[in-house]
């Protein structure tokens, strides 16, 4: 895959989970993984629009300070790039209501049914129609999907896709 196909379009949008992507586990005193040089580097690479965290660790408002607190600015030094937005659990959990047209009997029901890509996918097709988004995790495929209607490109990159390097290619 290369990554021209991310530089053709106008409007770039990263999404980086954070556990096992980034940090080690969710906690006040995370070890922060080898892959963040290499979406460091890919952020160069794309010079995407906006830097978001799209995590199914933040699911409340006082995890979302966790996050403020102990991660986001080292984070941020390791990337390069300023965190434009947290996006927790019960915002994704509300955008797929909304795009799945459908009830979810709890956050629980939520993340079985939708999945991190699904709730991915509805995220994009409601905030960021007709724009290129990229979610970078340790848990989805390599994938790109087209909507031909919208004009909106949704990309799915497994961090350790990235380790061996298949994006230069």
């Amino acid at each position: 895959m290369c990554y021209d196909m991310y530089i053709m379009s106008r409007t770039v949008n990263i999404f980086i989970d954070l556990e096992e992507t980034v940090i080690n586990e969710w906690g006040k005193s995370p070890t922060f993984l080898p892959h963040c040089g290499r979406i460091n580097t890919l952020l160069k690479l794309l010079n995407p629009r906006r830097v978001q965290i799209f995590s199914f660790a933040i699911h409340t408002p006082e995890e979302e300070q966790e996050f403020e607190v102990f991660i986001q600015a080292d984070l941020e030094h390791r990337m390069g790039r300023i965190i434009d937005k947290v996006i927790p659990v019960r915002d994704m959990f509300a955008i797929s209501v909304k795009a799945q047209r459908t009830h979810f009997l709890d956050f629980s029901d939520f993340l079985l049914t939708r999945g991190k890509e699904g709730a991915f996918h509805d995220w994009c097709h409601v905030n960021h129609a007709g724009e290129t988004s990229v979610l970078i995790d340790d848990v989805v495929p390599n994938r790109t999907t087209i909507d031909h209607d919208t004009k909106t490109k949704i990309v799915t990159l497994n961090v350790t896709a990235l380790n061996k390097g298949f994006w230069k290619e």
